[in-house]
């Protein structure tokens, strides 16, 4: 079955394109069903359904009826799972994180513990067998030993190590210091206008080398960006629109990507790699000057201060239409 697919080449995209068009299609509908259930049991539902679901192909290979339609069918509802499953999370998470933080503790210690009951599930495999009169120590030091006089298995090792210090360093402070610095509305305009100007310099870039620093400087306003936009929204969504408002907030970038693969694609096959990388730069950068009011820092700080007087009033309502904030709009 799996040869026929690979030598259909429409095989995985059908696949793909059923697992797609749940979210395609009908992302908003869900949303608002997600916000009428209760979350909690919107996810742990979803889950066991998709764990039947992923049985299903296996059955039915074993029976020798396997075929891509039945495949498209169980990528779809796989698709419409995690649909459910991804929008209810979001709107859960603000309301989980409003409670006591002992809660959070006591749930991961509970993971762990489901964990340990998981691992103790597994079967018993042979240890190897101990070399006769090695110590602890020396076997540990032969273990070392043995990648340190590799210089291939040193440099794979010290690729890793050197990275995590350097990224996990930007990461832990870069989305702070954006917003510290200049406000979150700004570092958004910001994050967004470095990577226009980053995908400009990759598509200029003369060799491989200069082309990482670009690369490097995308990757970290892309980062920033993903912890500062949910976080965001986050803070200013009334809890019972949460998941509508997550799910039509994800439904234009999930159209808008196979939109992206063609138009990169077709322009580097009639004309040169570097012809949609240009055109990426300049729709990033447009985007950017477009959405630079929208996201300013007075408009920011608006929506938040609308959010907390909805939160202390006593009946707790919000109202259905975001705050808009002052004509003068300037971050």
């Amino acid at each position: 079955m799996t040869s026929d697919i690979r030598k259909l080449p429409t095989g995985f995209g059908r696949l793909w394109s059923a697992q797609t068009i749940s979210s395609l299609g009908d992302g908003v509908t869900h949303a608002a069903l997600v916000d009428r259930w209760d979350r909690r049991r919107t996810m742990w539902v979803t889950d066991a359904a998709r764990a039947v679901l992923i049985g299903i192909p296996a059955a039915a290979a074993v029976l020798d009826i396997l075929s891509i339609p039945l495949l498209a069918a169980v990528a779809f509802l796989l698709g419409l799972g995690g649909l459910l499953f991804d929008t209810a999370a979001t709107a859960y998470l603000p309301d989980l994180l409003r409670r006591d933080p002992a809660l959070l503790e006591s749930a991961n210690a509970a993971s762990f513990m489901l964990s340990a009951l998981l691992v103790r599930t597994l079967p018993a495999m042979p240890r190897p067998v101990p070399e006769a009169g090695d110590s602890l120590l020396r076997q540990a030091r032969a273990g070392a030993s043995y990648v340190f006089r590799d210089r291939l298995l040193l440099g794979l090792a010290l690729r890793p190590a050197v990275g995590n210090v350097a990224f996990l360093a930007v990461e832990t402070v870069l989305a702070l210091f954006a917003h510290d610095r200049l406000g979150t509305g700004t570092a958004l305009t910001c994050t967004a206008a470095v990577e226009g100007l980053a995908i400009l310099g990759l598509a200029a870039a003369p060799n491989p080398y200069v082309a990482g620093l670009p690369l490097a400087l995308c990757g970290a306003g892309m980062g920033a960006t993903m912890v500062l936009g949910p976080s965001l929204r986050q803070a200013i969504v009334p809890a019972h629109l949460m998941g509508r408002v997550a799910s039509a907030s994800r439904m234009p970038a999930m159209c808008a990507a196979p939109v992206g693969a063609f138009l990169g694609g077709w322009p580097a096959t009639t004309h040169d790699i570097r012809t949609p990388l240009y055109a990426a730069a300049v729709l990033l950068l447009s985007m950017t000057a477009v959405t630079a009011s929208m996201t300013s820092n007075r408009r920011v700080e608006a929506a938040r201060r609308a959010a907390a007087a909805a939160a202390d009033r006593p009946d707790h309502q919000t109202p259905e239409k975001p705050a808009e904030a002052s004509a003068a709009d300037v971050s």
